[in-house]
């Protein structure tokens, strides 16, 4: 009874969403907008969020840093358009995408 409860009086909006990721308690470093996909049905037309977690303690994370927090793992950029095309905005732009090849996570 308690527990049904405390499952009832759960309440976590839409809007709190992005800052709820971006919180301590999730631990997200940053959250991007890829795009919007180009679709008939207006359902499918909502942005495309991308959520990073960082290794790397919070005073010391970089937007633009190429450092892995793992030195024995590899870091490599590739350009936006060569791993994923959303729209055609998101193709033209010039942005990098930093692979890592850890499997920490």
């Amino acid at each position: 009874e308690i527990i049904y409860k405390n499952y009832n009086s759960i309440q976590f909006f839409p809007e709190n969403f992005t800052q709820y990721l971006l919180s301590n308690e999730v631990g997200f470093a940053k959250s991007e907008i890829l795009g919007f996909p180009q679709h008939q049905s207006r359902g499918f037309q909502r942005p495309i969020q991308v959520y990073t977690k960082s290794h790397v303690f919070s005073s010391e994370r970089s937007e633009n840093s190429n450092y892995s927090a793992y030195r024995a793992t590899p870091v490599y950029t590739q350009p936006l358009s060569d791993s994923l095309c959303v729209s055609n905005n998101a193709c033209k732009k010039d942005e990098n995408v930093i692979i890592s090849g850890s499997d920490e996570n």
